[in-house]
């Protein structure tokens, strides 16, 4: 695709837990590969006419340098490949960034996306005229051959190998574009899934067989599972041009240049409860709730929270007894059973009349004795001993005797226990 020249400074490394934050200078990222050897990602910075790498720190450096317009890079043993100023292919050392050779492919007009297959090839996908073209590269001696010549999407853009099934899959600019499988045998194509968005910048294939693609003026990106028959499913939508993707097979992790916000975005692609939401926004990660209900909003999905009805997003529980002090109908009192033997939504633990110590209602003389009995008798002790805690003040002694005295037969104030 043509892009549009726009002035750049910073690609904003917008990083998740795997990375940590940070600015570097790379603009226009228009391909991401994740080198394994050395734990970094190498950026094809377009305008730049050079690739970065970006460390796991999110520390960037120039890899190299001068070496025309970067489209997309892959890496194939120690070798990092650059599709460049258009026509060419370069190969550079992985360890030591240096130039391997230069190679000019003949009859290309724009080279972008490229792959390599198990058997020493180069698949180099050229753009030409909105129509394209796939060329094959022998690594070994460098000599070139159209590999296929028609037939291809308008303005295809990006390919990868698909190893199980020894074929390339193929993705290109153009409203409903397809995904298609390129047979490595006999070349032929087959037209794998009609995407409803098109527009397909970017593909590249998780460790479980899903594919991921970017639709590049709409910013989104899909994932396809390997039948390519349910429907694509919408995991982000927040990016800029996304272009070729990147993918960390050691981190699960997808890596995905925003070619029109100078930045990269890496999308953790753990799933763990598989409901389609991605773990680090899936609002219940274990359990599958795929519409991410969360009545209370307190950032818990309702399967996953201990009291969906309340909101309570630290989920507090201060007797330990297993249920969040919003639902708890006694929260003072560790009552894991809830137990309400009236009903009235007060568990049975905190369910007392204050100043009933005997626990047999109403408050009279014989709850005075029992106080008295307990203090000064070694008589059974109130139960919750709250009840007898009438004045209020966190103990249960002679001053609750004298108050509760004082309020059955001298006019004094009401109990009032925690």
């Amino acid at each position: 695709m043509q892009k549009q020249i726009i002035n750049l400074i910073a690609l904003t490394v917008l990083l998740l837990p795997v990375l940590s934050s940070g600015q570097v200078t790379v603009g226009s990222p228009e391909h991401a590969t994740y080198d394994v050897a050395n734990d970094r990602y190498l950026v094809c910075n377009f305008y730049g006419r050079k690739v970065v790498a970006i460390d796991n720190e999110g520390t960037a450096s120039d890899f190299v340098t001068n070496i025309g317009y970067a489209y997309g890079n892959h890496i194939v043993g120690n070798t990092l490949f650059v599709t460049c100023g258009n026509l060419y292919v370069r190969a550079f050392d992985l360890t030591t960034g240096d130039l391997l050779w230069v190679k000019y492919v003949a009859g290309a007009n724009q080279l972008d996306g490229l792959t390599a297959d198990n058997d020493g090839y180069l698949y180099l996908v050229d753009a030409v005229n909105g129509a394209g073209e796939i060329f094959k590269l022998k690594i070994s001696d460098q000599t070139v051959e159209t590999f296929v010549g028609s037939g291809l999407p308008g303005w295809p853009q990006d390919v990868i190998f698909d190893e199980a099934n020894n074929r390339l899959l193929l993705v290109g600019i153009g409203t409903s574009t397809p995904i298609v499988a390129v047979d490595l045998t006999d070349a032929s194509l087959t037209s794998l899934v009609t995407t409803p968005f098109g527009n397909m910048d970017g593909i590249a294939m998780a460790n479980d067989g899903n594919v991921y693609v970017t639709s590049y003026y709409d910013g989104t990106i899909y994932k396809y599972d390997q039948t390519y028959t349910n429907p694509p499913v919408l995991i982000s939508s927040t990016h800029s041009g996304p272009a070729g993707l990147g993918y960390n097979p050691i981190d699960n992790i997808l890596a995905v240049p925003n070619f029109n916000a100078n930045r990269i975005d890496f999308i953790p692609l753990d799933d763990n409860d598989d409901d389609d939401v991605l773990d680090y926004i899936d609002n219940c990660p274990l359990v599958p709730n795929t519409d991410q209900s969360d009545v209370d909003e307190d950032g818990d999905g309702d399967l996953c929270d201990g009291c969906p009805d309340n909101y309570n997003p630290l989920h507090e529980d201060a007797d330990l007894d297993g249920v969040e002090d919003a639902c708890d109908n006694c929260p003072e009192h560790a009552n894991p059973g809830q137990e309400d033997s009236n009903g009235n939504d007060v568990g049975d633990l905190c369910d007392y009349l204050c100043g009933d110590a005997d626990g047999v209602p109403p408050v009279n003389i014989l709850d005075i004795v029992y106080l008295i009995n307990f203090k000064y008798k070694s008589g059974p002790a109130p139960d919750p001993l709250e009840s007898a805690d009438v004045n209020h003040d966190l103990l249960v002694n002679i001053l609750d005797i004298v108050y509760l005295i004082n309020y059955k037969y001298k006019a004094g104030l009401e109990p009032i226990c925690p």
